[in-house]
């Protein structure tokens, strides 16, 4: 069994799944835990020591404390299991007690996770092996069965594994490809938008060639209303441009999904964010299968639902304290999203 986690965070569930993890690994079964050591901080290090001691290989992606001071603004912002090399899961969620609910109060995040089968489990076990090939544990040992994997439905996948390297990632390459390809409708889920200049572009070109673009972002419930004070000033992007923007209500809007013409999906890790486009490690699955996004939309039109509206002159004249402040933290806060800085982002091109 392989995990690797991004957020890892105390309490009962997260301890309910270090005990799982144990017992298993006592059992005979091959654990390995790969955690972000920013994602995880806040992890129980008793329990780490646990889980090391009922046999599970436990590893920690860029640790905080180091010299190399290039890797630290670069996250492991992934989420994989994999269960005996033929079951796989991806998706927003963290392990921690606010993913546990289904949205029914602040203190549950919306969140969407995909459960694979077939050959795109390959793909996800690959974007364990390359991770955890940079932690100096062997990458295969004798428990690697490498299992036939035949189709395990009808829908076509693609892993789409962005690595944490100067430049534009696969995130941003499948994003462009959705944006430019729609011709009907795009539809995206996220917590916050933060977007150089070129993908806002690549939005409102959409919006021009009669594309409804539409976006569900997090409303009253934000878990670091510093980002969302970074969002502020990238809404009024999107609704200069005719994209439709909502507020999700009852809580934090985690899940990272986007839809487009009813057929394609994508589902991962990524934000609507530049850090997602440029620094953080990434997975998601694109996939081609109707089935599926009717199913993603059915599940965007309930968010819809729950949410309100962004009005566009309304935002506009929003108050000067609350724009002052978004402008401060766009600007303080842009280097670390990569915004001019190691060659990855020139703002206004």
């Amino acid at each position: 069994m392989d995990l690797l986690w991004f957020v890892w965070e105390p309490g009962p569930i997260t301890a309910e799944l270090a005990d799982a993890l144990a017992e298993r690994a006592r059992h005979g079964v091959r654990v390995r835990l790969l955690l972000d050591a920013f994602g995880a901080l806040h992890a129980d290090r008793n329990q780490i020591r646990a889980l090391r001691a009922a046999g599970c290989t436990v590893a920690f992606h860029h640790p905080l404390l180091t010299w190399r001071l290039t890797t630290v603004n670069r996250r492991l912002h992934q989420r994989v299991l994999i269960c005996d090399e033929k079951l796989a899961f991806t998706g927003g969620i963290g392990v921690g007690q606010l993913y546990t609910g289904d949205a029914q109060d602040p203190d549950h995040y919306r969140d969407t996770v995909l459960e694979v089968r077939g050959p795109a489990v390959v793909g996800l076990r690959g974007t364990f092996a390359r991770a955890w090939q940079q932690t100096p544990h062997p990458l295969v040992t004798a428990a690697d069965h490498f299992p036939p994997t035949p189709p395990a439905g009808t829908s076509a996948v693609h892993v789409m594994r962005s690595s944490s390297e100067p430049g534009w990632n696969d995130a941003a390459l499948a994003l462009t490809a959705l944006l430019q390809v729609a011709s009907d409708r795009i539809r995206f889920s996220t917590p916050y938008v933060r977007l150089a200049s070129r993908f806002h572009r690549h939005l409102a070109a959409a919006v021009a060639r009669d594309v409804q673009v539409q976006v569900v972002l997090t409303g009253p419930h934000p878990a670091r209303p510093t980002v969302q004070w970074q969002s502020d000033r990238h809404v009024q992007r999107l609704l200069d441009t005719g994209v439709e923007v909502f507020a999700y209500q009852p809580t934090l809007m985690h899940a990272k999904v986007v839809t487009v013409d009813q057929r394609i999906s994508m589902v991962g890790t990524a934000n609507l964010d530049q850090r997602s486009l440029t620094i953080n490690q990434q997975v998601a699955l694109v996939v081609d299968d109707p089935a599926l996004t009717a199913e993603l939309d059915a599940d965007f039109d309930l968010d819809l639902a729950r949410s309100r509206r962004l009005d566009p002159a309304r935002w506009r004249h929003r108050g000067q304290l609350r724009r002052l402040r978004a402008a401060l933290a766009d600007r303080v806060a842009a280097p670390l999203r990569g915004s001019g800085g190691e060659g990855l982002t020139v703002p206004g091109r």
